[in-house]
């Protein structure tokens, strides 16, 4: 199993699974859903033997700014500090964002992945 197929696993205790998206969600879909995307990055340290870590953004969409407040709770209930077919969530940090030319509330939640 993949992080990917872990944190979609994780996903699907906070929202539905035909309501999580990866990357680009299709302009049809309805609010609220929960779409992510991965990412690595380069971790240096002093001995230069960081590795990479590896990151989820996790987008929640909702009509209202409560609602997507109540979605992401859930999300970060549901995915941080778990652990998952060997792979573990961390939250880093969460923003409100506005999304859609500002007719949807959203909150992306930063999650480094172990």
């Amino acid at each position: 199993m993949t992080s990917t197929e872990a944190l979609v696993q994780l996903l699907s205790q906070a929202a539905p699974k035909q309501k999580i998206y990866p990357d680009v969600v299709p302009a049809e879909v309805q609010p609220p859903f929960v779409a992510y995307s991965e990412e690595s990055q380069s971790n240096t340290t002093f001995d230069g033997n960081g590795g990479d870590v590896d990151t989820t953004v996790v987008t929640v969409v909702a009509q209202t700014k409560r609602e997507a407040r109540e979605l992401a709770d859930r999300v970060a209930g549901a995915v941080d500090g778990k652990s998952f077919e060997g792979y573990a969530f961390y939250l880093q940090g969460r923003k409100f964002v506005m999304y859609a030319d500002e007719r949807l509330s959203s909150y992306e939640l930063t999650f480094n992945i172990l």
